[in-house]
């Protein structure tokens, strides 16, 4: 059963790899919503971080509830937009549905992406702090987290075309259930939100 979980965790690594680095290939859709039952795709160990005020935020509190996790930096004007604007539709659709879910953004930027700049990101998108927490923490953190619990990407900061600085991360959308199990990976997109709600249902749904 454990080498079997590995397995599915490594080919989510690869879909969410294979889709994200500044997008040079096309994204694919992982269909989670086929079958009647949701699989597990692997297990969530425990992480840490700090948020947009500046505080220790552990995964301990997102227990027992849903979550969904997204990478971004603040600075990235190509597939950041587009996963934040996801990540708001989302959390205008949880709050409309009453779904008790949490929403996660996790930057790929330490140096640039501090506390403070990441309120002013938060305000931006209209995240509303009870629902939709930002984070980010020192590199050796952030890959600890991004690659070693999420299994996702996350490249060095470097300049591209026009002088633009550009980091390598995940464009997936991961949705872990409330016991640290993933259960979906998803575009992030204006099409998906419907499928993010309709897995959250299923989720919530199943005995604990």
């Amino acid at each position: 059963m454990a080498k079997a979980r590995l397995g599915l965790w490594a080919l989510c690594f690869l879909f969410v790899l294979g889709a994200c680095h500044r997008e040079r290939a096309p994204a694919r859709k992982v269909q989670v919503l086929g079958s009647a039952e949701l699989k597990s795709l692997g297990e969530v160990e425990a992480w840490k971080l700090t948020d947009q005020n500046g505080e220790v935020f552990e995964s301990s509190r997102l227990a027992n509830k849903p979550y969904i996790v997204s990478f971004f930096f603040t600075s990235c004007q190509t597939v950041c937009p587009r996963i934040s604007a996801t990540m708001s539709r989302l959390q205008s659709a949880v709050e409309q549905e009453n779904i008790d879910a949490q929403l996660v953004s996790i930057t790929v930027d330490p140096d640039t992406d501090i506390p403070e700049r990441l309120r002013a990101y938060a305000k931006k998108w209209g995240a509303n702090p009870a629902r939709w927490t930002i984070l980010t923490g020192s590199e050796e953190e952030l890959r600890k987290v991004v690659v070693g619990v999420f299994k996702t990407y996350m490249g060095k900061k470097e300049t591209v075309e026009d002088g633009l600085l550009d980091i390598g991360h995940g464009a997936k959308l991961i949705l872990v259930d409330g016991r640290a199990q993933v259960r979906g990976l998803f575009d992030a997109n204006k099409e998906s939100v419907a499928d993010v709600i309709v897995t959250l249902k299923k989720v919530l749904k199943e005995p604990n």
